[in-house]
């Protein structure tokens, strides 16, 4: 049985083998590549709400169903093109390139505010209050 451990060093190969970073030559470029993974997984996160924005334009611009499978199947390709390299990146087995995912993914989930569809439909099934019953000396408290 193969053990999975992760390596606390900064001799890491990202992604592809000219991309190496060793400790003791060169570990400024080391420093590059958490740089850049964190932007690439930022920048990861969004792809979701282009594909939501790809289906709108297509629907209210072209009239070609051919156009908008065209157009989405190679959204498709592209994102999995990029899980695959994120998922290539994990695999480095490197303590700092899992942490720095793990953050870039975070922030880039936050700012991309997919939360917010889901707040919108939350509140559609909140009950409504009644205006007209409520004065503006009455309080929760007041009706016990």
């Amino acid at each position: 049985m193969m053990h999975m451990i992760m390596e606390f060093t900064r001799d890491v190969q990202f992604v592809f083998k000219t991309w190496y970073a060793q400790e003791t030559e060169n570990s400024g470029w080391f420093y590059l590549g958490l740089v850049l993974t964190f932007i690439y997984c930022f920048a990861h996160m969004f792809l979701p709400r282009l594909e939501k924005f790809l289906r709108q334009f297509l629907l209210c611009r072209s009239s070609s169903m051919i156009v908008i499978r065209l157009v989405l199947t190679s959204y498709q390709f592209i994102y999995q093109l990029s899980n695959i390299i994120v998922m290539m990146l994990m695999m480095t087995m490197n303590f700092w390139v899992g942490l720095v995912i793990a953050l870039g993914c975070g922030i880039g989930y936050s700012f991309n505010g997919i939360h917010k569809e889901w707040r919108d439909a939350v509140k559609k099934y909140e009950p409504a209050i009644e205006v007209s019953n409520i004065s503006s000396t009455d309080t929760p408290y007041n009706k016990f």
